[in-house]
């Protein structure tokens, strides 16, 4: 069973530009570091469990969101060959294409011809090392090594710190941006409540609905918030005061508001509370007029 992540984009057409209209993309040092990290993070996951990848290269890593990483095609050799193997042995297959899959990236293959292998593993492991080249070549060679995927995965911790700090980040702003969308949903929700309330074309002839009780408070307050003019009689287009407002109300302040009706003639001093019961009992009304046979002609007579 897969996940699907659509608009996804592999490594290989990202980095070689296999996909029609799209070029192909530079990765910097840090950048092909965060997707090494990942696929690192991702076989020491599966190596636990007692399995193997057995299906790494640049296509089988896919870019779901701009800097996150996923494998593709896990199991996919499991399921093809049902025989006996060496589940060993596969995992140290895993590491040798994990260091084909770097020396890829990189535009180092070369280095496999010039020597660069003959690095110990053993070596790269226990040492400070951050070219990526020299853990590609020295990865090949893991086939005649007994280090594992813990082991690499430990050697890679400043990379994998710097990782987590990244994610923090990313974390953050995702939290900041979905209470943005909080906040909105909110809005949403009253603004739909105000205006299934507010002037109902089949009760405008209905007194006892839009122009008494509840429904008149909830009117007073719909042009004190969005029907405002100026000395000069223009229009008042302040959202500060709009969002100021319905926060207040969505809270059920027992700040009180003055509201005047539109002749000037009367005017009602009441709390943000008074207005959100008002609200909340004449929307119950028309969810319940909503589910009553011939319930909208009657919907002003709730009370």
């Amino acid at each position: 069973v897969y996940d699907y992540h659509p608009l996804s984009i592999s490594l290989q057409d990202k980095l070689f530009g296999q996909v029609p209209g799209r070029g192909t993309t530079v990765l910097d040092d840090q950048e092909l570091w965060q997707v090494v990290v990942q696929i690192v993070i991702a076989l020491r996951k599966i190596h636990s469990a007692g399995l193997a990848h057995r299906y790494l290269h640049a296509q089988s890593v896919v870019f779901t969101a701009k800097d996150r990483v996923r494998l593709d095609g896990c199991a996919i050799a499991h399921i093809d060959d049902l025989g006996m193997f060496n589940i060993q042995q596969l995992q140290k297959q895993d590491l040798i294409s994990l260091g084909r899959l770097i020396l890829t990236i990189k535009g180092n293959m070369l280095n496999i011809n010039a020597g660069g292998h003959d690095v110990p593993l053993e070596a790269v492991v226990h040492g400070d090392v951050r070219d990526l080249s020299v853990w590609g070549a020295a990865l090949i060679g893991a086939a005649s090594s007994t280090v594992n995927i813990d082991q690499v995965a430990r050697a890679m911790s400043s990379q994998i710190i710097d990782l987590s700090e990244g994610l923090e980040n990313n974390y953050d702003g995702l939290c900041t941006e979905l209470s943005k969308e909080l906040e909105n949903g909110r809005f949403a929700r009253l603004l739909c409540k105000l205006n299934f309330i507010t002037e109902r074309p089949e009760c405008e002839r209905d007194t006892k609905w839009s122009e008494t009780g509840d429904r008149y408070l909830i009117k007073l307050f719909r042009d004190y918030v969005f029907h405002q003019v100026n000395e000069r009689g223009a229009p008042v287009l302040d959202a500060a005061h709009v969002i100021t407002n319905l926060n207040k109300l969505d809270a059920g302040s027992l700040e009180r508001v003055m509201l005047t009706s539109r002749d000037e003639h009367s005017c009602l001093i009441v709390t943000y509370r008074d207005i959100k019961r008002c609200v909340e009992n004449a929307y119950t009304e028309l969810v319940t007029a909503a589910n009553t046979p011939y319930g909208a002609k009657h919907a002003g007579h709730g009370n």
